[in-house]
């Protein structure tokens, strides 16, 4: 133990040494730099601490020892004794072995004698040490072209890059460091600057070594520092330049940057070519199927116009010729045989606007404004909706097949309306903008619904029919868009481009 005037105790340990002051406790640890053990501690009452280690004696400074313990500085640094200096014998480390007496001369207890120290003696070593850069090895084999220089300070030279090719393994440098009054107790620190910045402790290990760097510049740079830890302000550097591969070369890089670029751009047209064509072959085929669907529209309502519905006016004549010829029928018979005439005319409607539906007359005979026209109005005739129309002539304007096709949406639309929309009104427009494009608008005043839940459901109300009209719709070419909001009716625009006009 060693008690100081300002009541700082300082207690040496086998486990280091400990400062205690305000009954607080601060250990110095190989983190702050301090000698792992600790035996005997004298005060020569200058400032220093004096510490026996065994084969060696420690002079640390009060101040760094305070600034350390208080977080003011990282480590300590401190100066070492032993049998370089005269100190043959090891320091014992138990009892009172250690004492200094009234002229400042320091006496250590030893495994034998006494070892006798007079610090106002001892060479202050303040001249900071050279460092130097000696030798370069490069895989083993001494490097000869390149000339050490120093950076900082007023010695600052500009280095000799060492230039190295690619594929090398292992990088050696040796240093040293010029002090001829303590150089084996010189510290030395170095970094490689372009791969770690930070100052990396050696020691007084004289040798660097660094495996296969990565293409590119480099500094090398080493510092010395005298037993105090004073260092000079300049340091040794060596410049290291390491060559591209080939294949790390600009040009490389370049090429096959534009090479990669090259192909995905190949890539994306390829894949454009491909969606194109999948696209073409989709259109192709819903045409062929809308066709073939059109085509067996067409068989079914001539069929029931021609078939059925003739049968079934065969039948209603006959009911109405025995009506004729059996004039004294009973009156049983007679309500019997209104009732068959007035069933066989209701089928007869029946089977009428069944094949108006399959197939309207009015669109071959009368054109496609006409049959949108008898559209709304049958549409209003049977609901309690109220349709309006405003139409212009659009009759010659599309062929026959896309006629079909933009009838078929308006009634699709028409039916949305009818069987879901719970609205009092509804309008279309047609409108033609010559030598351009086709416009057809329907909308109502309905409850309304959010698309994407409709889309999303499952069921006979899944879409509404949208994919049939969006595909219809596409099959011409054109556009559709569809805005709907709870409780704010519907809103359907299609667009359809005109290839022709009606000179043509």
């Amino acid at each position: 133990l060693s008690l100081d005037d300002d009541t700082t105790l300082w207690v040496s340990t086998l486990r280091g040494l400990w400062r205690v002051r305000d009954g607080r406790f601060f250990a110095f640890g190989l983190e702050h730099n301090a000698p792992p053990t600790a035996g005997p501690i004298v005060d020569d009452h200058a400032g220093h601490l004096w510490v026996g280690l065994g084969g060696k004696i420690a002079r640390l400074a009060k101040t760094n020892l305070h600034a350390v313990a208080d977080g003011q500085s990282p480590r300590l640094t401190y100066r070492t004794w032993s049998g370089v200096d005269g100190l043959k014998s090891i320091v014992l480390a138990t009892g009172r072995c250690g004492v200094g007496t009234p002229d400042g001369t320091l006496h250590f207890a030893t495994d034998k004698g006494v070892a006798t120290l007079a610090p106002s003696e001892a060479p202050t070593l303040d001249e900071p040490p050279v460092p130097t850069l000696e030798r370069v090895f490069v895989d083993g084999r001494l490097a000869t072209r390149w000339m050490p220089a120093s950076t900082g300070g007023s010695r600052q030279t500009k280095p000799q890059p060492l230039d190295l090719e690619p594929g090398y393994h292992r990088i050696e440098i040796h240093y040293t460091a010029l002090n001829t009054l303590d150089p084996h107790r010189v510290q030395y620190q170095h970094r490689l600057l372009g791969l770690n910045d930070d100052w990396e402790d050696a020691h007084n290990e004289r040798i660097a070594s660094f495996r296969a760097l990565p293409a590119g510049d480099y500094t090398f740079e080493l510092t010395a520092a005298n037993a105090n830890g004073r260092s000079a302000d300049y340091s040794a550097a060596l410049r290291i330049r390491v060559a591209a591969s080939w294949w790390q070369t600009t040009a490389f890089k370049a090429a096959l940057a534009a090479f990669a670029t090259l192909a995905v751009g190949v890539g994306y047209s390829i894949r454009v070519r491909r969606l194109k064509w999948m696209g073409a072959t989709q259109r192709e085929f819903s045409r062929r199927l809308l066709e073939h669907e059109e085509n067996e529209r067409r068989r079914l309502a001539k069929e029931l116009h021609d078939g059925l519905g003739q049968d079934l006016l065969i039948l209603r004549n006959h009911v109405a010729l025995l009506g004729l010829q059996w004039p004294d029928a009973p009156p049983g018979a007679a309500h019997r045989l209104r009732e068959i005439d007035a069933a066989s005319q209701i089928a007869i409607d029946q089977t009428r606007a069944i094949a108006h539906n399959l197939r309207p007359a009015e669109l071959e005979r009368v054109g496609l404004t006409s049959a949108l026209e008898d559209m709304i109005r049958r549409a209003s005739d049977s609901s309690s909706i109220r349709f309006e129309g405003n139409f212009e002539a659009i009759d010659g304007w599309l062929s026959k097949d896309e006629e079909v096709l933009l009838y078929r949406v308006a009634q699709e639309l028409v039916n949305n309306i009818l069987k879901h929309s719970g609205a009092t009104q509804a309008h279309l427009a047609v409108r033609v903008v010559p030598g351009d494009s086709a416009h057809l608008n329907v909308t109502d005043d309905g409850n309304g619904f959010d698309p994407e839940t409709i889309r999303e459901a499952s069921g006979n109300r899944r879409g509404l029919g949208l994919d049939s009209v969006a595909e219809r719709v596409a099959m011409l070419s054109g556009t559709f868009e569809f805005e709907s909001r709870p409780g704010s009716g519907a809103r359907s625009h299609v667009r359809i481009p005109l290839r022709r006009n009606p000179s043509q």
